[in-house]
Order: structure tokens, then C-alpha cells, then sequence
């Protein structure tokens, strides 16, 4: 009987970089390895050192889970600048969290709500910096620069 995956992947090849857009209805640190590193075949497939996921995953894992996998994740996507999408407020704190993790551990990540936001980030080259997003619940969009 084959194994049931519990995540969707999509991919898509845009001018400049890889989109990717992950679905699932739970995480854990298996599917997020999981997914990473089907993620990552892809960068390398597609020669892609510019990444955008489209992260649709309702739910987060525990504080100590996110910061395990933000450090695995790094290892996974060396060498890749990422833009990570999160359309659910709830878990903007959290992912800010781990994208800080994940940066300080020399990751290349930075946190969006809007898209547009996001591929100009991805696109800037002269930007090689990790951002974060603030402001979620109440709509204000000023950032806070990670690392500064």
C-alpha cells in the first residue's frame, strides 16, 4: 500500500525564481523536511536560487519544534534566498520566530503577507538581507529588518 504524503506541493517556474505552494492541514517536523527537501530537488532542477513559498499550512508546531526545523531547513536550502507566504495571521509571531532562527543560522529567509511584497524582495539584488514582516493584525505593512 503506498505511503499517504500529507502535504500538496505545486510548483512554478516565474521569472526570476521558483514558486512553491504548500498545503496541509498539520505539521510536524517529518512533513516539513519532507516537503523541504522535494523543494529543494526543484531549486536544483530548475538551476533556482530564488524561492517563494506560498506556506498554507493553518498550524504551527511548538516553539522548540520550529526552531529544530528552522535550523534543518537552512542546511536543506543553503545557497537559496527565500521568500516564505503566510496568509494566516495567527501564525505571523511564530513564523517570525523561526524566520529569525533560521536567519541567525545563516538562512536568507524573509516573512510576507502580501506577494507582490515578497517578489520584490526575491528580485532585489541588492538586497542578499532576511526581512520580516510586522503589523499583520491591523494591516500596517512597516517591516523590522532582521540582523540590523
Amino acid at each position: 500500500m503506498p505511503k499517504l504524503i500529507p502535504y500538496k506541493l505545486i510548483f512554478e517556474a516565474r521569472s526570476g525564481y521558483l514558486y512553491a505552494r504548500v498545503e496541509a492541514e498539520q505539521i510536524s517536523a517529518t512533513t516539513s523536511k519532507a516537503y523541504l527537501a522535494e523543494v529543494r530537488a526543484e531549486c536544483d532542477a530548475h538551476r533556482s536560487t530564488r524561492l517563494m513559498i506560498d506556506r498554507r499550512i493553518p498550524h504551527v508546531m511548538s516553539v522548540i519544534g520550529f526552531y529544530n526545523v528552522s535550523g534543518n531547513s537552512v542546511d536543506i536550502l543553503r545557497g537559496i534566498k527565500v521568500a516564505w507566504l503566510n496568509p494566516y495571521p495567527e501564525n505571523h509571531e511564530m513564523l517570525e520566530f523561526a524566520m529569525t532562527a533560521a536567519n541567525n543560522r545563516g538562512g536568507r529567509y524573509g516573512l510576507f503577507t502580501d506577494e507582490r511584497e515578497a517578489e520584490e524582495w526575491l528580485l532585489d539584488s541588492q538586497d542578499t538581507g532576511s526581512r520580516s514582516t510586522r503589523g499583520h493584525d491591523n494591516g500596517d505593512r512597516s517591516t523590522a529588518w532582521l540582523g540590523d
